[in-house]
């Protein structure tokens, strides 16, 4: 009993000291556990292991909105294959998983590698910085400027002549950004410059390809058998863009498409936001330039998005030990209804040597977006930012005819720079007003009197004003009194014309 007692005591104390330590419990031990939370509350917590291929790698990633739920985004993360193509076709390196970016090939970090960072030990190497960088804006709004931070996590591997730098960028706001960048050296040259640069006599630097991938393991909510993966397409129809969604229901590749903004999002079946939408993310790959194509011996190139089922064999894009030995392989028709999904991106950056990269390479990099949707009802971060309301001029008393033309232009504005939006009620019939700009228009139709209403708001707040708008009845042809003193006077004028021709007669005689 007393015992008990302990254990109860211990785990209340635990959870008053906060929940660092309680979730690095959870999957894995402290040391290899990262939790971070930004001055404004948001906050990434994660673990992390060192693989001798892969390099470091992120399981069990879970993000806390300022102000909100703690909830599980991807199981795990890595970078699945560094595959280098040179356009002599005299060596096509498949870094990864021949090399691989871990063990002896990842190197041991200095401080002033990490400035205003950490560094993060394995096996008494430091081997993991990590940063917490302020950005400039996050945000902007009329006099509304709100500033944002972004954990970075980084490592160093040097391969052949060249170094890289994965890097993964957890912000504020959700959203998650894998980079990888390249330095070191050039490593190949050759003296036919069809397929490179000449750099000095006799001296050319080849061309190559740098297709890097990521594996992508989503459990949303932490339930890994609900997980959807759609396709969205946004195709210019008329001068219009509309939106197509894909649903996927087995395993599938697919490429990059410019003309309609093609990308991909990870949706969970179950969870819902305060709105009722299904908690999501998006996977954006926006650097669309370079494409590599390769040749039928590397089909795993011809596409730039698969999803596939969970297999622990299927570790590399290519070249892969176990299972099959490529994405176009792992491909197989398999269900992802109810299964439990992985998503595999790849961006390509296609390096044709300059003088400049000799003889040492500046970084280039390359990276894609995990963006959440509908992760929150809002955006979290604007929380505790003052909304003032709009404002709206009054608008005088008008007195109008039916048929008449009407042009009025409502003034209002708003002091945030926020977007205005109008509303109007008991217009005269035959108006409308546009509810982005405020314009009244169209052809009055209904005589009367009506008290008109305008409403404008910013979405949070509004303002309103009100006139009067006597509409009276035009005077027209078709009327009985209109129509009796126009004959009279038609009459009065003939009978002078005829006085006027008599009188003119009768002097001639």
């Amino acid at each position: 009993m007393n015992k008990l007692l302990i254990k109860i005591v211990l785990l209340f104390t635990l959870s008053l000291l906060g929940f660092s330590h309680a979730n690095a419990a959870e999957n894995c031990g402290d040391e290899f556990y990262v939790n971070e939370i930004f001055p404004n509350g948001a906050r990434w917590d994660m673990c992390w292991e060192h693989k001798d291929r892969e390099g470091i790698i992120f399981k069990s990633i879970y993000f806390t909105p300022k102000n909100g739920t703690r909830r599980m985004v991807l199981n795990q993360v890595a970078i699945a294959q560094i595959h280098v193509p040179y356009d002599d076709n005299g060596t096509r390196f498949h870094d990864l998983s021949d090399l691989g970016i871990g063990g002896l090939n990842m190197l041991e970090l200095q401080s002033d590698e990490c400035p205003d960072g950490s560094l993060i030990p394995f096996s008494g190497k430091n081997v993991l910085c990590k940063q917490t960088t302020k950005q400039d804006i996050s945000f902007k709004s009329g006099t509304n400027t709100e500033n944002g931070y972004y954990l970075s996590l980084f490592s160093v591997s040097p391969v052949g002549a060249y170094y890289y730098i994965p890097t993964w960028k957890f912000f504020d706001n959700g959203k998650i950004e894998p980079w990888m960048g390249a330095t070191g050296a050039l490593q190949r040259f050759g003296t036919d410059d069809s397929t490179g640069w000449l750099l000095a006599d006799n001296r050319v630097g080849i061309a190559h390809l740098h297709n890097f991938f990521w594996k992508l393991d989503f459990d949303l909510n932490k339930t890994y058998l609900d997980d959807a993966v759609e396709e969205i397409n946004f195709n210019l129809v008329n001068g219009k863009r509309e939106r197509s969604i894909i649903p996927f229901s087995t395993e599938a590749a697919r490429k990059v498409n410019p003309e309609t903004m093609r990308h991909w999002r990870v949706r969970d079946k179950s969870a819902k936001n305060e709105n009722g939408h299904s908690i999501s993310y998006d996977v954006i790959l926006s650097e669309m330039g370079h494409q590599d194509i390769g040749p039928a011996s590397e089909p795993f190139t011809h596409n730039d998005f698969f999803v596939t089922t969970q297999n622990d064999n299927e570790r590399f894009a290519s070249h892969n030990t176990s299972g099959g030995t490529n994405l176009d392989e792992f491909v197989n028709g398999e269900s992802i209804v109810d299964n439990d999904i992985v998503v595999w991106a790849g961006v390509t950056f296609y390096h044709m040597p300059r003088s400049e990269d000799s003889p040492h390479m500046d970084a280039h990099w390359s990276h894609l977006k995990i963006v959440p949707r509908d992760w929150n009802a809002s955006n979290t971060l604007s929380d505790d930012v003052t909304n003032n309301a709009p404002t709206i001029a009054t608008v005088a008393n008008l007195n109008s005819q039916t048929s008449d033309s009407i042009t009025l232009n409502i003034q209002a504005s708003d002091s945030d720079g926020d977007s205005l939006i109008y509303n109007v009620s008991n217009l005269p019939t035959g108006l409308s007003i546009n509810t982005s700009s405020g314009v009244i228009s169209g052809v009055i139709s209904t005589a009367g009197t009506y008290l008109v209403q305008i409403t404008v708001s910013d979405g949070q707040q509004s303002a309103s004003t009100q006139f009067n708008w006597v509409v009276s009845a035009a005077s027209t042809g078709s009327s009985s009194g209109g129509g009796s003193l126009s004959i009279m006077l038609l009459f009065s004028l003939l009978g002078l014309i005829l006085f006027n021709v008599f009188f003119r007669f009768k002097n001639n005689d």
